[in-house]
């Protein structure tokens, strides 16, 4: 209704009620035959309840009388399913509501909804466009709902066929999946069984090993660990992990490795060092039985994967490692003749062949030290791990380490500040000669004086060949390199040490009965002799610098010694336990260091420290310092370990084949399955929609023109919005959602979303709205608001029985 009808209605009421002293009569409208005419007192006038429903005349300024869905208006009884309508006498689809008749507007083309000659009768022209677009509705909807049946019928069919294939395909997976999980029960138990095989081995190597009498002599190395204390061998194992950390290649873990590798064969277990308070704990085995089986499938499982070249001692390294296993078998599925080793290497932070960034530059990976001994992190400040740390550096064997640290340092340093000088000099060299070419240009120097130049500077040349050699920065950058290495490698060592001692606390800690702590120490001790790579030479070392009776000494920290063995050689043997000790092979071994290194501790000892000239190399023995180098395959310690490389996980390994090629027949026989339901919109096909209906038009795309426009919306793919005749993919309006049915109307609702974002605006969306036509096509674009895009298409996919009953029935 109009403001200009609503205002001549209420201009019309004012009057009626000023004429019956504000009164109304109406009558009361009711379906039940009592039809009566009411008063309405002035009272209930635009109060918001519909009095008078046949006219509305009591809500002239409301919309209290306007109707409702079901129940009538306000002032009819609620058992009446809808409001009352009026038939437009030669439009039968045309109803109106009751409060729109005689209120001024020709709703019906005969005007029936008004008095009689108020409106022109317009239904030869109206009906004549209406016929003919409900003639073109129901020719199109006899084609596309024949085709939408054709398209569900032979849909269906294709379901059933596939839900066939479906479900002998899940008959064949449910074997596979009964087969892997028959073998994983048997993996589980030659894992453990191996386990149990590789520690009892472990047990009688520590056996032979730590005792003279356990079980025979294995080249001169048995006795090692008996004559030893406590303390002794608990030390002996921390020095073994400053030596492995000398050896490793990168800074990658701050645990001493071995050591955990060696617990993982003893079954023993720790938490994570806590560094800040110096601390470690070991785990120990749950009391409920399926705990202590999970824990005993563990550590079963860490053996067997580091027997396999792996290092790991945790349930977290373990899922890493298993991780890294599983992406290299997918690499080798998909590449199989691709080396891919790389992909998954980390850079080396001891790179021996970075220079630094030009001939006279600072080596810039200087800074990339990780976890240095004397820089503290924040979980390295409290107070016990500083006096873990003055422990590991007050022992003899520490002590020229760490002057080798303290020089090398200052020769870094020096390099330095040598290299940068010698920067600035020939920047300063190459200005100066850039500004005197520039000069002789300007003055137009003679050829003579040219001439003459070049005499002097062949004289120069001459000079430079006969005096101190060229500068040569390659040199330098080299010595600075070798000398880094070697401060990455000791402080490693550093590292592990500190690991070691807080992990040998926590076994001491541990055992309140000092004998089986003994048997963890001695069987930790050898393990970890196992892992290192230790050699017979490194175990006399050790042995020499914290055995009390060898007194060994420590030059002053302002010496320097050409060897480190000097303040041990010759070799020398105690009695403990009634035996000589160390054991023969041990003290072969020394015997053999001291003579290959008795020339030069001969010919330089230990003497002040060196000259400050930068070297031109860095060989084994500068400060005192030799590299750390695992031992040789023909070491004694190396045979003592032999028959434990012997011991091989072959039921193992044939079974994790068998069980790789089902995990492989299952993912196969899963990808079928999946192509399956693709081919068919899910099992239950819901995802081509209704009964199917999208299943023809899977991955269409279809285009209309507006303006300077294309709009391409695709099934299941993308909408875009491109310059007209563009090939380009133009500006996303978003991603295929899914379509939805609009109860109200019928139509369907295809929806695309997450668009590129619009400047200062929503992402955006495009939205498509599908009515009954004969063929798929859309029909027009159009942006109502801002970046979000509204479509019209026909499509036979909207021709169903629910359409005929609404729009032509």
């Amino acid at each position: 209704m109009t403001n200009h009808h609503r205002l001549l209605q209420v201009l019309v009421v004012s009057v009626s009620l000023l004429a019956v002293a504000h009164s109304l009569e109406c009558r009361r409208g009711y379906s039940d035959g009592n039809d009566d005419v009411r008063v309405i007192p002035d009272s209930w006038i635009n109060d918001g309840f519909c009095d008078c429903p046949l006219d509305a005349l009591d809500e002239p300024n409301t919309d209290a009388c306007a109707g409702a869905p079901v129940g009538g208006w306000a002032g009819l009884p609620g058992r009446m399913e809808k409001s009352p309508t009026f038939q437009c006498p030669q439009q039968h689809q045309k109803k109106l509501p009751l409060s729109r008749l005689n209120d001024g507007v020709c709703d019906c083309c005969d005007g029936a909804d008004e008095p009689a000659s108020t409106c022109p009768d317009n239904c030869n022209t109206v009906l004549a466009v209406e016929r003919a677009a409900r003639a073109k509705m129901q020719a199109d909807y006899v084609i596309g709902s024949q085709k939408r049946t054709n398209e569900l019928a032979a849909f269906d069919a294709l379901v059933k066929e596939t839900m066939v294939e479906i479900e002998k395909t899940d008959e064949e997976m449910k074997g596979k999946e009964d087969e892997l999980e028959g073998v994983s029960q048997l993996i589980h138990e030659a894992t453990i069984a191996f386990a149990e095989a590789r520690r009892a081995g472990m047990l009688r190597v520590a056996s032979v090993v730590a005792a003279s009498d356990g079980g025979g002599d294995v080249e001169g190395i048995s006795g090692l660990l008996d004559p030893l204390t406590n303390d002794e061998i608990g030390l002996l194992i921390q020095l073994t992990c400053q030596l492995s950390g000398e050896m490793e290649g990168s800074m990658k873990e701050r645990t001493c490795v071995p050591l955990r590798l060696a617990g993982v064969d003893a079954g023993i277990l720790w938490s994570d060092e806590a560094f800040k308070d110096a601390t470690a704990n070991v785990i120990t085995m749950d009391d409920d039985e399926e705990a202590q089986q999970q824990q005993q499938l563990l550590l079963a499982e860490l053996v067997y994967m580091n027997t396999q070249g792996e290092k790991a001692w945790s349930e977290k390294k373990l899922t890493e490692h298993k991780k890294k296993a599983d992406k290299r078998r997918r690499l080798d599925d998909h590449y199989p003749d691709d080396d891919y080793d790389h992909y998954d290497e980390e850079d080396d932070d001891d790179d021996d062949d970075d220079y630094g960034r030009d001939d006279y530059g600072r080596d810039d990976d200087e800074d990339d030290e990780e976890e240095v001994i004397e820089d503290d992190s924040e979980e390295e400040k409290g107070e016990e791990i500083k006096k873990v740390k003055a422990i590991v550096e007050g022992t003899l064997f520490s002590r020229p380490r760490r002057n080798f640290l303290d020089h090398s340092e200052s020769l870094v340093a020096k390099i330095d500040a040598f290299l940068e000088a010698k920067k600035e000099e020939a920047e300063a060299m190459e200005k100066e000669e850039k500004e005197k070419e520039e000069k002789e240009k300007e003055e137009g120097a003679p050829e003579a004086q040219s001439e003459e130049s070049e005499t002097e500077g062949e004289a120069e040349t001459e000079e430079v060949e006969d005096g101190e050699p060229e500068f040569d920065p390659m040199s330098h950058n080299l010595v600075k390199s070798n000398l880094k290495r070697r401060q990455q490698a000791i402080r490693r060592g550093l590292q592990y040490a500190v690991s070691g001692h807080i992990l040998v606390d926590a076994i001491s800690a541990n055992n309140d009965d000092a004998s089986k702590a003994r048997v963890d120490l001695i069987n930790l001790a050898v393990g970890t002799l196992m892992h290192s790579r230790a050699s017979t030479e490194h175990v006399w070392q050790m042995l020499s610098t914290f055995l009390p009776e060898f007194d060994s000494t420590s030059p002053d920290e302002s010496q320097t010694c050409a060897s480190p063995l000097a303040t041990i050689c010759p070799a020398k043997a105690i009695e403990r336990k009634g035996v000589q000790y160390p054991p023969a092979a041990f003290m072969t071994a020394g015997d053999a260091a001291c003579s290959r290194a008795v020339d030069e501790i001969n010919a330089a000892g230990c003497a002040e420290a060196a000259s400050d000239d930068i070297p031109t190399n860095v060989s084994d023995g500068y400060y005192g310092y030799s590299e750390i180098r695992a031992r040789g395959e023909d070491d004694p310690l190396g045979a003592a370990f032999a028959s434990l490389q012997i011991l091989k996980p072959t039921l193992l390994e044939s079974l994790e084949t068998k069980e790789r090629e089902l995990e492989e027949e299952k993912s196969a026989l899963e990808k079928q399955v999946k192509s399956l339901e693709d081919t068919i919109g899910g099992r239950d096909g819901q995802q081509d929609g209704v009964k199917g209906e999208l299943h023809g038009m899977k991955d269409s795309c279809h285009i209309v023109t507006e303006g300077k426009y294309d709009y391409e919306v695709c099934i299941y793919g993308r909408a875009a919005q491109k310059d007209k005749g563009s090939k380009s993919s133009g500006t996303s309006l978003g991603q295929w959602q899914g379509m939805s049915i609009d109860e109200e109307t019928g139509h369907r609702i295809m929806k695309w979303e997450k668009g590129q974002q619009c400047w200062n605006g929503p992402a955006r969306s495009a939205t498509v709205i599908v009515r009954c036509g004969a063929a798929t096509s859309v029909l027009s674009a159009e942006e109502p608001d801002t970046c979000q895009y509204a479509l019209e298409m026909e499509s036979h996919i909207a021709c169903d029985d629910a359409y005929y009953q609404k729009y032509l029935a």
